[in-house]
Parts: C-alpha cells; structure tokens; sequence
C-alpha cells in the first residue's frame, strides 16, 4: 500500500509542476527539438496527397548516381545515389539543400538503402539547426514524414545521406522532398 501512496503523490507533484503557476513559462519540448519533429523515423509508403516537389540543389561526395537498383514504388522527380558506378562498393555522402516554402509543416523524403543490414547515416537540419536522424532506414522506397515548425517565412533545410559501407547490399538512395497537402 506504501508504494502506491508514493505513486500518487508523485503523480500529483508531476502534474501540479505541469499545470501549476508557471507551467506555461517552460516549452514542453525544448526550442532546437521543437524545429524538427524529432525526426522520429515516421515511415509511409507513398503518401496519398504529395504536392509539389521542393526547390533545391543536391551535391554529392565521391559517387553519386543519378539512379537507383530498380526498386517497386521509386518515387517521380530527381533521386541520388551512392550505388554509382563500382555498385555496392562506392561510399560517400548525397546532400539535397534546399528551402520549405512559408505555410508548409510536413513533407516527404523519399529514401531506400540496399538489402544488407548496414544503417546508413541519414540526417536532416532546418535553418541550420541541429541535425536529427533517421534511427533506420528502409529496404525499400518509402517516404520519411518530417513535420517542421510552421515559421514567418521559407525555412532552409539540408538532408543528408552517408555511406561508408563497400560492401555487397550497402548503398542509399534519396529521392527529391515533397510537400505533403
């Protein structure tokens, strides 16, 4: 019985610290993790209501193709990928820089790895913010839903994709962001 008298009244410090005077004055999640929506590694199949594609500029270190192993479901538009032209072997790093226009809050990275288990390094950073990571990236073309804090105006973001596997299977792939409507 003791604990359980314990657990309630830590349930209602907990609560009278949330919701007590002051409550307000402290954002719930920190500034720099509130710009991204953690990046929680939220995965769709293709999404139903894609709007347009983002205006950017992809660079890439070391190889870089401009396609992909043929794959179900790779996405319309530009797409980079570190399958270049030693296959599996080739390593390096595909950026996409570009800007969120004003009034956008979600939109779609499309992504894929190869079949081995390696995890490619996978981030995203909005007005040079901090980056967030994708904890795993799919075996197939899916879309990465990264919410973003509406702002006054258009937002820079920067995606980037790092392979260091040479191996048979490990290469990435990222396809050009989207709006979700």
């Amino acid at each position: 019985m003791r604990s359980r008298e314990l657990l309630v009244c830590l349930a209602i410090a907990l609560l009278v610290s949330a919701c007590g005077p002051g409550a307000g004055d402290h954002a719930l999640i920190p500034n720099s993790e509130a710009e991204i929506d953690f990046a929680r590694g939220v995965m769709w199949q293709k999404p139903d209501h894609l709007g347009a594609r983002l205006d950017g500029q992809w660079r890439c270190t070391s190889a870089c193709a401009t396609s992909a192993p043929s794959l179900p479901d790779t996405p319309d538009g530009e797409l980079r990928s570190t399958f270049g032209p030693a296959g599996d072997a080739d390593t390096g790093d595909i950026v996409w820089a570009g800007k969120i226009p004003a009034g956008v809050s979600t939109i779609a990275v499309p992504i894929t790895r190869g079949p081995s288990d390696f995890a490619p390094r996978i981030q995203v950073s909005v007005d040079f913010g901090p980056a967030f990571d994708l904890p795993r990236a799919p075996g197939n073309w899916r879309y990465w839903r990264v919410h973003v804090k509406e702002g006054d105006g258009e937002r820079r973001i920067t995606i980037r994709a790092s392979d260091a596997g040479k191996d048979p299977g490990e290469w990435v792939a990222l396809g050009s962001p989207r709006v979700v409507d």
